[in-house]
């Protein structure tokens, strides 16, 4: 991790973001949150995201929750196949949340901007 945008975005996705895409008033607090971060820094979202796409590639379960609930509220149409993948992982948490971020994402790509 050469880049200083991934670099801070891995730093926020591991030690600063909460998470949790179980609760639906938690996820609009999260998505306050994130639309905030955004708001101070434009490039925040950019960052979170290549985080979280990195966050997927891991084994660790804890990293996969976390960057799937980041991509949830910064990921794209075109991360839906990293994430679909997961929706079959062996641990129902991981499955669990992969299914709900798919969802977010699919949702807000249907949204006009």
């Amino acid at each position: 991790m050469s880049n200083e945008p991934l670099d801070y975005g891995w730093f926020f996705l591991t030690r600063r973001m909460p998470y949790d895409l179980s609760k639906p008033r938690f996820m609009v607090r999260l998505k306050e949150y994130f639309e905030d971060k955004t708001d101070a820094d434009p490039a925040f979202h950019i960052q979170l995201r290549a985080a979280a796409l990195q966050a997927i590639k891991t084994n660790d379960t804890d990293l996969l929750c976390r960057g799937l609930t980041a991509l949830a509220f910064v990921g794209d149409i075109t991360d839906t196949v990293y994430v679909e993948e997961l929706t079959c992982h062996h641990n129902a948490n991981v499955a669990k949340d992969a299914r709900t971020c798919l969802f977010e994402i699919k949702q807000r790509a249907r949204r006009p901007d």
